[in-house]
């Protein structure tokens, strides 16, 4: 249900359902990363920001293999104007990702252009 409140944009009530479901401890645990994911976009688009990055750092948590998770953390991190914690974020997604894909870049480079990019 949240899925297609979230297609039609009504973002307010796809996080009552997101959340809702969450809450309920019944989502199974497969599908946690993707119900945090899709819950920190809805605060992404609905501008509350604590709760974006409190979204963002569950999604993580609940699987810190899935990419979508670290994207939305510096995301939130950009938006909050924490640059470093942002960065360090962009590290850490990166070197978990290095250990489960390809060489292929978040930004569509090399990820060791990636890495480079973040030592300067």
């Amino acid at each position: 249900e949240g899925t297609l409140l979230l297609a039609e944009e009504d973002f307010r009530g796809a996080a009552r359902k997101f959340s809702k479901a969450l809450s309920s401890g019944r989502t199974a645990a497969d599908l946690l990363p993707n119900t945090w994911s899709d819950l920190a976009l809805c605060y992404d688009k609905l501008g509350e920001l604590d709760k974006f990055l409190d979204a963002a750092k569950k999604c993580v948590a609940a699987d810190p293999t899935f990419t979508r998770g670290y994207i939305h953390l510096v995301r939130a991190y950009q938006r909050l104007w924490r640059f470093d914690d942002a960065r360090e974020a962009i590290r850490a997604g990166l070197e978990e990702d290095s250990r489960t894909r390809t060489d292929t870049s978040w930004f569509g480079g090399r990820r060791s252009e990636d890495i480079e990019c973040l030592k300067k």
